[in-house]
């Protein structure tokens, strides 16, 4: 896990100079990350996605990591939930694997472009258009969801 840190840390770190927040590192808040994990990873199995956009708020409100920090890591700690959930989709037949190749081709593209984007931006800026995508899906939902169950 530690090489994973240092990977993400030296990543940001050519992407512009960041300051860093003092982030406490004892067993108590290594525990604290296990059971926000874990709920993260519920809500995400449990809706088939979202676990980056859960756990960005949560790096940045319980560890204090910076707005980069917090959205490269999430982006890093989803992996493992991914393969983890994809397995148990894929063995209910759940998924439609014509659109996988795809699908996959073309979120590759967009990560990398996104990846690039992320060092350019101002912790301001990312956390107004993270806000943005957020209340817009989240408007979007509710609407579908009235309109779905008044129908």
């Amino acid at each position: 896990m530690r090489v994973y840190a240092r990977l993400i840390e030296r990543k940001m770190r050519v992407g512009g100079s960041m300051k860093r927040k003092r982030i406490r590192n004892d067993k108590g808040n290594k525990w604290l990350a296990v059971a926000a994990g874990a709920a993260i990873g519920l809500l995400c199995g449990a809706f088939g996605g979202g676990g980056g956009m859960l756990a960005v708020p949560v790096l940045e409100r319980l560890y204090g990591l910076k707005e980069r920090n917090a959205h490269a890591t999430a982006v890093f700690v989803i992996l493992p939930l991914c393969l983890v959930s994809v397995t148990g989709y894929l063995s209910r037949g759940s998924m439609e694997t014509w659109l996988l190749l795809p699908t996959v081709l073309g979120m590759t593209v967009g990560g990398m472009i996104g990846s690039r984007l992320l060092g350019r931006c101002s912790g301001r800026m990312l956390n107004m258009l993270f806000s943005i995508v957020l209340s817009s899906s989240g408007i979007y939902m509710l609407v579908r969801s009235i309109i779905s169950f008044c129908n």
